[in-house]
């Protein structure tokens, strides 16, 4: 068992935790035991996210190693990496009031310093992040996914998510109207219970047209082969802007 042990605070926003597995295998690189606690509707996250047995995931609403010590950490609402006796708190959810993001923010920009102070705040570069985990896929949800929303792989989809913000509170909408050419059948995305955000990626895949807000989906394009090039849109600001992934 190690003897050295780190616990990380990024609980939700699954893109915020898949842009930041590369900080928990650096730690886990480090001979660190890497405890990771996620809220409890990502309490599946083992099932979908190989990080190659390096970082141990947990439900934060359940019982975990070191629990009480991370408590105790989140109470002091520390923006700065801490380390008391063998344990190491790295709070990445807060990165953005990091001495290192803070000081790159006049040239980052909000989102950005917000994104990448969580890599900057361990001394680390953010590049090669996607290279940091693999997605286990499920090709048989993947086609009962396909079955139940009425699609073929042969239709020519446009793939619509205008929703953000982490389950259960996916509620946030685009406040911009997104319209579908007639040659497409549209597909909007919503949560239906039984499938995970991985099982639609058989028809992200094959989708020809693909207009989505900034949110965990992007982080996912990283990982599949896109027939097309995604619109990604800010949130609920005017300007989409293309991503070639």
């Amino acid at each position: 068992m190690n003897d050295k042990i780190c616990l990380i605070q990024q609980s939700c926003g699954l893109g915020d935790i898949l842009f930041t597995i590369k900080v928990g295998k650096h730690f886990a690189s480090q001979g660190y035991r890497v405890i990771w606690p996620v809220e409890p509707v990502y309490n599946q996250i083992n099932e979908f996210i190989d990080t190659s047995g390096q970082i141990e995931f947990y439900d934060i609403s359940e019982s975990f190693p070191y629990k009480k010590q991370y408590g105790n950490f989140d109470t002091f609402k520390f923006t700065e990496i801490q380390e008391i006796s063998e344990i190491t708190y790295v709070p990445l959810s807060r990165a953005f009031f990091s001495n290192a993001a803070q000081s790159n923010l006049s040239s980052f920009g909000h989102e950005a310093a917000n994104m990448f102070g969580k890599s900057l705040m361990c001394s680390l570069d953010h590049e090669g992040w996607q290279k940091s985990f693999s997605v286990k896929r499920h090709p048989k949800r993947e086609t009962k996914l396909l079955n139940e929303l009425g699609l073929s792989l042969s239709d020519k989809i446009h793939l619509v998510n205008d929703k953000f913000g982490s389950p259960p509170n996916w509620t946030t909408t685009l406040n911009k109207t997104i319209h579908t050419p007639a040659e497409f059948k549209r597909v909007d995305m919503s949560m239906i219970t039984g499938f995970n955000i991985t099982d639609w990626l058989g028809i992200i895949e094959k989708s020809r047209k693909i207009d989505t807000v900034a949110t965990s989906i992007v982080f996912l394009f990283e990982k599949i082969n896109l027939l097309c090039v995604p619109t990604i849109h800010s949130r609920n600001k005017s300007l989409g802007h293309a991503h070639s992934a």
